[in-house]
């Protein structure tokens, strides 16, 4: 998931919506798409789709059933459940299994708006909820708070707040893993980290050149809380620099 986080930072510097995936096979990322959104002007180009065509391109010979039997060895990990859209798309293609950042509360098609990943139609795959989470949100605030020039006029997002409490993740919507307490607090060993403890640079290296200020826009985990007490860098969108908060 770190690395799936990084792509997203990557996204967030080119001005893209922060969400992003990697497809793995066998413990190897085979596959790694970013929302591509903005940049297409095409609101279906979302992180999932731009993997899973990486990996199409490769099958194009395939039989259909022989697409699935390939689709069952991956494991997707992405920085936000994914939209009905695209667990739709998934589930079609008979993804293995789903990891997943923090939820998708407007849109979100594992678990926290509708189920498909486990409905009665086709067959089911597992959908893990909560992975670095708090890093996910983070990133999507720093993009939010954003002007966005794309608009037809510019408008200023009114919630500016970096520091607002993170919502409790509601683990009943979601399938069990025992990597958490269920209380919807953030989980690691002793209850505290940083980002660079759990995702190394070395890790990044598949997403291509590492740039180290990534570890400079996430608070840390204190006592399975978030540390607002770091300052963290924030993004400015419009002139592309980058300030202290």
């Amino acid at each position: 998931m770190g690395i799936a986080l990084y792509v997203a930072y990557q996204a967030l510097m080119a001005n893209e919506t922060p969400v992003a995936c990697i497809l793995v096979k066998d413990d190897k990322v085979i596959s790694i798409g970013s929302n591509l959104t903005n940049d297409s002007l095409n609101g279906t180009r979302h992180a999932e789709f731009i993997a899973i065509d990486s990996v199409l391109d490769g099958l194009k010979d395939r039989k259909p059933e022989t697409i699935r039997e390939e689709f069952q060895k991956l494991t997707l990990y992405v920085t936000v459940e994914p939209c009905i859209m695209c667990a739709s798309a998934l589930k079609q293609l008979g993804i293995g299994k789903v990891i997943f950042g923090c939820g998708n509360d407007r849109f979100g098609g594992n678990g926290t708006v509708l189920n498909v990943h486990r409905d009665n139609i086709g067959e089911t795959y597992k959908s893990y909820g909560g992975i670095l989470r708090c890093e996910s949100i983070q990133l999507l605030r720093n993009f939010y708070i954003q002007e966005n020039d794309s608009a037809p006029i510019p408008q200023v997002k009114k919630n500016k707040d970096l520091l607002k409490p993170y919502p409790p993740m509601e683990w009943d919507l979601y399938d069990k893993v025992d990597l958490f307490d269920g209380k919807g607090r953030e989980v690691a060993p002793g209850g505290s980290y940083k980002l660079i403890d759990l995702v190394q640079p070395e890790d990044l290296k598949v997403a291509g050149d590492v740039d180290m200020e990534f570890y400079d826009y996430f608070y840390d985990i204190k006592d399975g809380e978030v540390d607002f007490n770091k300052a963290v860098k924030i993004v400015d969108g419009k002139r592309r620099r980058v300030n202290e908060e």
